[in-house]
């Protein structure tokens, strides 16, 4: 069997490769080989594309970048929002060209697998399916799985016509075969010529019910990942000298046993790795042992959920971390060497339930304590209590169109432009005097 697995483009206000990769389809690129099966790979959000000439998406030290963009029109939900809508990824015209070389080197292709990330980016996901049926005709086997199509199946199968759709529950139409386990094999990273960083995994799903999170929708159960995979997913990125290494994990540090046990094989296999926890970290796991642990297997950038500084709130949506768990986790990351540039706070913003003065108040005290802040836009995710409750609010269905869960626009929706902007001004000032550029 030969099989097409494609990473669509993207469509938004603002993107960045935030340490982006698509794992679950790098994942099954692995099983398929093992069953024999040939792989042909194209991620449009690969910045390392040697057909990408623009030097303004230069890298920074960690291997994240910019992604090729190119102004579009807005979709007609977003006809009277005042902000540039961007198709962010390589032109099409690029991904004919491969198909045109894989074809001639391989032959027909016998399906299509698409991956999906945020339910409002699925612009992306249509573009490709239609190109591919323009270019291998109505009946050409096509298959989505990932984020959008497990909580937005009912409008992909509304909108287009494809043989399966991928779900937490299973697959809805034809199957695509897949073992059980797909989602623990270690992702292939061959398949990309250049590689300025990884992605990886401990585990797969929360322990937390987060009201604002999709994270129980899209991986029901807490799993633990064998870490023999996981060196099986490590050692090829460490024999081509891929420094930096994201964590992919939704709860990295709810089993602490199983992060000792990675770290100390991290020590014996002595890997010139740089860890990253983009996903953020839960702050009461973070005691003095642990961020010791955290330094000392080499963690370079720490994130932290700090939501907001109101306690009732917090309580409210999940009551996962509060302010002096917070406290307590940076002092001890502080204890242990972490210098405050490389330690990040995020904020919640735009979520109904968190007013502008409760903003203004969350974001002076974590100003307070002396680390970087990033403003984390709020999206009313489908299928989730916030996330339903915030759109019948604002009379918005996002299961009809999923555009209206855009956190850009929703965030600006919740709180206005102006305010937006200078909470945005203000946390910028905030962390160009953390960066000491600033006295």
């Amino acid at each position: 069997m030969n099989v097409l697995l494609v990473n669509p483009p993207l469509y938004d206000f603002a993107a960045h490769n935030f340490w982006m990769k698509p794992y679950g389809l790098l994942q099954i690129a692995t099983v398929l080989k093992l069953s024999g099966s040939s792989v042909c790979f194209f991620d449009f959000c690969d910045t390392l594309h040697q057909s990408i000439t623009d030097r303004r998406l230069r890298r920074d030290s960690y291997g994240r970048s910019k992604l090729p963009a190119k102004v579009v029109g807005r979709p007609a939900p977003f006809a009277s929002f005042n902000r540039r809508y961007r198709r962010y990824g390589l032109p099409i015209s690029v991904f004919a060209c491969f198909l045109d070389e894989q074809l001639s080197e391989k032959g027909n292709f016998d399906a299509a697998l698409i991956t999906s990330s945020m339910t409002y980016w699925y612009p992306g996901v249509f573009e490709v399916i239609q190109f591919l049926k323009e270019r291998f005709g109505r009946d050409f086997p096509i298959f989505v799985g990932g984020t959008y199509s497990t909580l937005c199946s009912d409008h992909l199968r509304s909108k287009l016509t494809v043989n399966g759709i991928y779900t937490r529950n299973g697959w809805l139409g034809e199957s695509f075969p897949l073992p059980n386990d797909f989602d623990f094999q270690p992702a292939d990273f061959s398949l990309y010529k250049n590689l300025s960083f990884g992605v990886t995994r401990l585990s797969r799903g929360c322990p937390f019910r987060c009201t604002y999170c999709a994270s129980a929708v899209l991986e029901p159960k807490f799993r633990l990942r064998p870490l023999d995979l996981v060196w099986e997913e490590l050692r090829p990125l460490a024999k081509r000298n891929v420094r930096d290494i994201a964590f992919y994990d939704d709860s990295l540090l709810t089993h602490s046993e199983h992060l000792k046990a990675f770290a100390e094989a991290i020590k014996r296999e002595n890997f010139n790795f740089r860890f990253h926890t983009p996903n953020g970290l839960h702050a009461r796991y973070i005691s003095p042992e642990v961020a010791r642990l955290l330094k000392e297997t080499s963690f370079e950038t720490i994130f932290i959920g700090y939501e907001c500084a109101d306690e009732k709130i917090l309580t409210e949506i999940g009551g996962k971390v509060f302010f002096d768990e917070v406290k307590y986790a940076l002092q001890n990351l502080k204890d242990s060497g972490f210098p405050p540039q490389r330690i990040t706070l995020y904020a919640l913003i735009g979520h109904p339930k968190i007013g502008y003065e409760a903003l203004e108040h969350s974001i002076s005290e974590a100003e307070k304590l002396g680390v970087r802040i990033m403003l984390a836009e709020y999206s009313p995710i489908p299928q989730t209590p916030d996330g339903e409750t915030a759109l019948k609010r604002f009379s918005l269905d996002a299961h009809q169109e999923p555009l209206f869960s855009n956190n850009t626009y929703f965030t600006e929706l919740v709180l206005g432009t102006e305010k937006v902007q200078r909470l945005k001004d203000r946390v910028r000032l905030h962390n160009q005097r953390i960066a000491g550029f600033l006295k």
